[in-house]
């Protein structure tokens, strides 16, 4: 590094402003992100009350919260992962760059096998 002295206004401004476009780039690439994920849960949420209402999925489903077993996982979404919810309840994302997603089980399955899958998943 060299000293902030010796930086000219125009130089200042130019490093300003390639710190805002990145900012900009990287809060736009993150709000895109946690709403897809959003839309596609919701999606899965809303197909699977309309299954259910139509007798075409057991009245006992519920969606399982499934998160990605990595170092990336924050504590809320570890807190989150194999709980199950009803269709009813707003599952993730939990928080802004939530990489978590929605399964489906009834009263019966196991949903450790859910999360199991999201592992595999980043593995390959």
């Amino acid at each position: 590094g060299g000293s902030l002295r010796n930086l000219t206004a125009e130089r200042i401004e130019s490093l300003v402003n390639d710190y805002a476009e990145r900012q900009l780039t990287y809060r736009s690439q993150l709000i895109a992100h946690t709403e897809t994920i959003r839309a596609a849960n919701d999606g899965a949420r809303y197909a699977w009350m309309e299954a259910q209402t139509q007798g075409l999925l057991q009245a006992d489903a519920q969606m399982v919260w499934i998160t990605t077993e990595d170092w990336l996982r924050c504590p809320e979404c570890r807190a989150m992962d194999g709980r199950r919810l009803n269709f009813s309840q707003n599952g993730p994302p939990l928080h802004p760059g939530c990489r978590c997603a929605v399964g489906i089980a009834d009263a019966t399955d196991d949903p450790r096998p859910y999360r199991s899958v999201a592992a595999n998943r980043r593995r390959g």
